[in-house]
């Protein structure tokens, strides 16, 4: 064995222990007196494994060196985890930038048979999911499915974490399929978006309503979003809910009218504050009518800014009409390779929006 070996053998071992540092498997393990529990063996061991986030960060970063001394890439700790899978699950956008540089395996699975992008989407981290969805530059139908259920599992986060509308934002733009329907909703399947205006989750309805979430989609029963939301309305006392639906009713009539009127902002906004005008006079007489003025506040702030007295978009519109256009150019090209495929009965790549080599960022 050459030096050369010995060095990449020495780092898959220093890289192989550095991974077993980040966390203590309390499942069972052969040994010379028969099957025991780590727990059994060295409880000294688990208690020093007891790391804090920055020290797994430092581990990480440290692992990271024995990777580019040579050690192999998809090397795996106890619990199946490579280092890709730690570095999404705990934050580390550049390094998995690196690691998928170097072609790491993105769709390796731990014990758990969870991914690096499982872990980055359940731990809400939208860096690490920005570079794992932009490799490969191509993806299949399955990659699309995949993608689709991870859109559907941001319906399911906490509201509070605001988080997860940047990643709904990423998935839309790379391929998730806003229009699939609820796969556990029975014989009354909705699209997300009517799912969003049930749950009365008003920030999500106006992200996917500006994603190119059909906002006129309805219920096999013929209900739009509109309607839901209106019968909810109607059938609603609960003055916290009632609030809820009221902000849930705003987002889908001013969707429409900002939509409309990318091109002119200050359209756009003379709606916003036509609303907001509204539910002020109404908030002098009730608590709920006060706090739907309040959500139109923010609404401006969150959309409109001022530039040499001139009405314009903030960043954060900006980029969610970027992420628009590439996915409705998806849901075009996903709707042409449907067609074809079904001509051909071949199996066919889904393209994604760009062009050319590798998805640009967002």
């Amino acid at each position: 064995m050459d030096i050369e070996q010995i060095t990449i053998e020495r780092a898959n071992k220093r890289l192989e222990r550095w991974l077993n540092k980040i966390e203590y498997d309390w499942g069972w393990r052969e040994t010379e007196g028969g099957w025991r529990s780590y727990r059994d063996i060295d409880k000294q061991i688990a208690e020093k494994f007891n790391l804090s986030a920055q020290e797994i960060k430092d581990v990480l970063n440290k692992a990271m060196g024995f990777v580019r001394q040579g050690a192999h890439i998809e090397t795996t700790n106890y619990n199946g985890k490579t280092l890709l899978i730690f570095a999404a699950e705990y934050d580390l956008p550049e390094i998995v930038k690196e690691l998928l540089e170097r072609d790491a395996n993105r769709n390796h699975q731990d014990l758990k048979r969870q991914t690096a992008m499982d872990y980055a989407i359940s731990k809400l981290n939208p860096e690490c999911v920005r570079h794992i969805l932009t490799h490969p530059p191509t993806i299949t139908k399955a990659q699309m499915q995949e993608r689709t259920k991870w859109l559907w599992e941001m319906l399911y986060v906490d509201p509070l974490f605001a988080k997860r509308l940047e990643i709904t934002e990423l998935l839309a733009a790379n391929c998730a399929d806003m229009e699939s329907l609820h796969e556990y909703t029975g014989k009354h399947k909705k699209t997300m978006l009517l799912l969003a205006t049930e749950r009365a989750d008003h920030d999500m309805v106006l992200t996917l309503g500006f994603l190119g979430a059909d906002i006129t989609a309805t219920t096999s029963s013929g209900k739009t979003a509109a309607d839901i939301n209106q019968t909810q309305l109607e059938n609603n006392s609960d003055s916290f809910k009632k609030t809820k639906i009221e902000c849930t009713k705003i987002a889908l009539e001013l969707l429409p009218h900002m939509i409309k009127n990318l091109d002119d902002p200050q359209i756009a906004r003379n709606a916003l504050e036509a609303k907001r005008v509204e539910y002020r006079l109404r908030g002098m007489q009730n608590l709920a009518s006060k706090k739907v003025s309040e959500y139109l506040t923010q609404l401006d702030k969150r959309f409109f800014a001022k530039e040499n007295n001139e009405m314009t978009w903030t960043p954060y519109a900006q980029s969610l009409f970027k992420s628009r256009k590439r996915a409705l150019t998806f849901k075009r090209r996903r709707i042409e390779s449907e067609a074809q495929a079904a001509k051909t009965e071949d199996i066919k790549t889904y393209i994604t929006p760009d062009y050319l080599g590798a998805l640009s960022p967002l």
